[in-house]
């Protein structure tokens, strides 16, 4: 909850009214029942949600030749490699994991003409 930027609190592991609002507000976004509670409807939106990320990051890899495996959502070896050489291309650390330094990096570039569509 709180790397997605819903819970600003300390970790105290209760489940308490501060993280409940968490949830709700989380819920709210992903468009399920916003009661608070992480339940199965939450966790189902919560993948599916995360499978579009997924497939859109692979999208714009293999849009920029960096990636042509399966367009699946799965953010597997083949696409932590591709993300692993766009982050050496663009001189960030390369973890294989897109995070902010990744896109604002990959931004710059693309807004440069650095990086242009294969």
């Amino acid at each position: 909850m709180t790397t997605l930027g819903y819970y600003s609190g300390s970790i105290d592991g209760v489940y308490g009214e501060n993280t409940a609002a968490a949830v709700q507000a989380m819920q709210e976004d992903l468009g399920v029942t916003p009661d608070g509670i992480y339940g199965p409807e939450t966790h189902a939106a919560l993948q599916d949600k995360a499978t579009s990320i997924v497939v859109e990051i692979q999208t714009v890899l293999a849009e920029y030749g960096y990636y042509d495996g399966d367009i699946d959502g799965v953010y597997g070896e083949d696409t932590v490699a591709a993300v692993k050489a766009l982050q050496e291309d663009l001189g960030v650390t390369p973890d294989g994991r897109v995070g902010s330094e990744t896109v604002d990096a990959f931004n710059e570039a693309v807004q440069s003409g650095e990086l242009t569509p294969q």
